[in-house]
């Protein structure tokens, strides 16, 4: 209740940006991170699937240059905006890149990908473990898992699964994770 009268209240002193882009939703993004407005702030590329191509992937780069110029600009504005502490944003604010689903390891007949099971995500944060990929896959491209103490590939885990994912996330929020999943956070990627 106390949280639904602070938005209520801070829906006149917020000024968004139009936001009919990728740099105007990220400004807004800032500005409700920064306010205390949103604790979590979910960002698009697009306003329409233009990701879900089947055929020509070589026509998704400049959706990939997108992607990374956008995750350029929110990484150096939320290192540039201070947080109601005085802290740069950056040093309290997790950032994840992923898909609701993958593309196939290998090209279709039309040069294309189809939808694939296994995904990836990057997460980028103060409380991760940088510069390292946890997981990987095997001969057939499917995933492989982690050992959850230590971030290490594991073939005898399942693959990371987005509960695995999730608790991970919470454990970086500060939340305890059991409270809300039956599985236990990634510890070997946070520090």
């Amino acid at each position: 209740l106390r949280r639904s009268r602070g938005l209520s209240e801070a829906k006149d002193s917020v000024k968004l940006a139009p936001a009919g882009d990728l740099a105007g939703r990220i400004e807004n993004a800032v500005r409700l991170l920064q306010g205390g407005t949103a604790r979590c702030v979910s960002l698009a590329t697009h306003d329409r699937p233009v990701w879900d191509t089947h055929d020509t992937n070589e026509n998704q780069r400049f959706l990939f240059e997108e992607l990374f110029s956008g995750l350029s600009l929110l990484m150096s504005r939320l290192a540039s905006e201070q947080a109601s502490d005085g802290a740069p944003l950056s040093a309290d604010t997790v950032v994840v890149v992923l898909s609701e689903m993958a593309r196939t390891p290998v090209y279709n007949e039309q040069a294309g990908r189809d939808h694939w099971p296994f995904t990836s995500a990057l997460v980028i944060g103060d409380g991760i473990t940088g510069g390292r990929t946890v997981g990987g896959f095997d001969q057939g491209y499917r995933g492989i898992g982690v050992d959850p103490d230590s971030g290490d590939t594991d073939p005898n885990h399942k693959g990371i699964d987005p509960n695995q994912l999730g608790a991970t996330l919470l454990a970086l929020g500060g939340a305890d994770p059991s409270d809300y999943l039956e599985v236990s956070p990634i510890l070997g990627v946070l520090k």
